[in-house]
């Protein structure tokens, strides 16, 4: 009876033992159990919510590329109306501001010089460029002052309205439109503030390696099945194009300022670029096109279009000293133009300044024309009366214009009818 209870004792025991040792097993699977079913439904989620994370992504890429392409076709500008920063002009200011370029605003990077440099270089004629132009002394010279540059700078640091500016608020802007019209069954989302970031170089050293623009959008996005408790924050996105945006920018601000201070410039295709230009596109404005020969932005070369007003011809200055050498008697000499030479008829000393060689430059390479005014001057009994009354400055008067059919220069000559007889 007594070793009937012992064993009894000691199936008891061992049932407890494997009992207690059932637990702690079931213990410890149960938590790896519950990470697998974590790590499982997280996976679940995350494949769940890649074709949001991937609208996202496409929104940024178009919309990247969109401000990209625009920037450049509209002049350095993105308007408010396309959810950017520079304020959209109006129809009134057509021609002065802008002007309608393929159903696009293009903003002007060229227009006429305004005021004065010192006592070096003026704006209006017959000043203009400066007095005695092209001569310096006793050199030639096609350096000055003819134009200024409406081209925005790249970088924020430089000044409101920047390129960098621009393009970061237009990004930030139309992304939110362009996830908006997505739909997404199964999920309620929510989104913060977007914050854009270019990416660029921002030295000389750097720019000269630089290949692409990348853009960064931080942006929180929180994303909620529904019906569950299962939730996912998504908040770095970025995009990157093979365009040397920061060397195109600066390529076209040479082209610029070679434009508005040498007046015998005219932008051409190099290695690098393609330069095309469209004459007179409104009124005697003409459009600079860039495209680059490397670098592609959907799948086409990357442009940039520089919009150039009219400029005034610059007369060569006209030395009337040597003009007041000789003697122009009345009803004798009569003046006229052939071509850009003033001739007198009829021919006068061998020695002097007539026929006298017109010549002048465009800094937008328009045709040049000359005129006289009046067109067929002559010393006449009015000249005469004139030179007696006031030596100093009386006798024939001829202005002189040079035209590019649109904006003129022009310098008033004197003739001096001192040789002739008085009555």
């Amino acid at each position: 009876m007594k070793n009937a209870q012992i064993t009894i004792f000691l199936i008891i025991g061992l049932v407890l033992l494997l009992g207690v040792g059932l637990l702690i097993y079931m213990a410890s699977i149960t938590p790896e159990k519950k990470g697998e079913e974590k790590v499982a439904a997280q996976a679940l989620r995350q494949a769940a919510v890649q074709p949001i994370k991937d609208y996202i992504n496409t929104c940024l890429d178009i919309v990247s590329s969109d401000a990209l392409e625009l920037i450049g076709k509209q002049g350095g500008r993105l308007y408010i109306s396309q959810g950017s920063t520079t304020p959209d002009p109006g129809s009134a200011q057509i021609g002065s501001t802008f002007i309608n370029n393929d159903d696009l605003k293009l903003f002007y990077s060229i227009v006429p010089p305004q005021g004065t440099v010192g006592t070096l270089f003026f704006s209006d004629v017959p000043e203009y460029p400066w007095p005695r132009f092209p001569y310096v002394g006793s050199n030639v010279s096609d350096i000055g002052y003819f134009g200024m540059s409406l081209l925005p700078p790249l970088y924020r640091k430089f000044g409101a309205g920047s390129l960098q500016e621009q393009l970061e608020t237009y990004i930030s802007s139309n992304v939110i439109e362009c996830f908006a019209a997505g739909d997404f069954p199964g999920f309620n989302i929510s989104t913060g503030i977007p914050n854009t970031t270019m990416i660029i170089a921002e030295n000389l050293t750097h720019l000269r390696q630089e290949e692409y623009i990348s853009f960064v959008l931080d942006w929180p996005v929180k994303i909620k099945e529904e019906g569950t408790d299962a939730e996912i924050k998504l908040d770095k996105f970025s995009v990157s194009y093979p365009v040397a945006f920061g060397r195109i920018y600066y390529t076209i601000k040479g082209i610029i300022e070679d434009e508005i201070s040498n007046i015998s410039y005219e932008p051409d295709t190099t290695s690098d670029y393609f330069i095309t230009i469209s004459n007179n596109v409104h009124d005697k404005d003409d459009v600079v096109v860039y495209q680059d020969k490397k670098y592609n932005l959907k799948a086409k070369p990357y442009e940039f279009r520089i919009l150039r007003k009219n400029r005034a011809p610059a007369l060569y200055w006209i030395d009337q000293g040597k003009i007041d050498q000789f003697a122009y008697c009345s009803y004798i000499v009569e003046f006229g133009l052939s071509g850009n030479k003033i001739i007198a008829s009829p021919d006068l000393e061998e020695d002097d300044h007539f026929p006298l060689n017109l010549s002048a430059v465009d800094p937008d390479n328009d045709v040049i024309s000359f005129r006289l005014h009046p067109s067929n001057p002559k010393v006449d009994e009015q000249a005469v009366a004139s030179y007696a009354a006031q030596p100093a400055k009386g006798g024939l008067i001829i202005t002189v214009y040079a035209s590019d059919d649109g904006l003129e220069d022009y310098q008033k000559i004197r003739i001096i009818p001192k040789g002739c007889p008085q009555s």
